[in-house]
């Protein structure tokens, strides 16, 4: 499960550096919407919450941390997905990295389940 943590940490972090750099230019965008300027803070919020989870947790924790986290990220990606096109990639990234999550979630339940932690 390393591999998983390592790939999915690393898209955790290059998910934060383009909320953040969306989150800089939105704030004179006077195209993007104040909900969706809330939902970008929310987003990095998040994402870094998501970070402490994975570094953090025990398995078992870390499986409900992460899927508490997926549901929000769904939700996130709904919101800032009907933005202007300028915020579509941040909500593709984030899209991505709720399936990598989601893959991350299968792997340590399996692993646990097998009593292999």
């Amino acid at each position: 499960m390393d591999t998983a943590k390592i790939k999915t940490l690393r898209q955790v972090s290059e998910a934060i550096s383009e909320v953040d750099d969306a989150r800089a230019a939105a704030k004179n965008d006077t195209t993007i919407s104040q909900a969706q300027k809330d939902a970008l803070d929310h987003s990095s919020v998040l994402l870094r919450r998501l970070l402490n989870d994975i570094l953090l947790q025990n398995e078992q924790v870390l499986i409900d941390a992460l899927r508490v986290d997926t549901v929000e990220m769904n939700v996130l990606i709904t919101t800032i997905g009907n933005a202007v096109t300028s915020l579509s990639s941040v909500s593709n990234t984030i899209q991505k990295l709720s399936t990598s999550v989601g893959a991350l979630i299968t792997i340590a339940t399996t692993t646990v389940s097998a009593g292999l932690i």
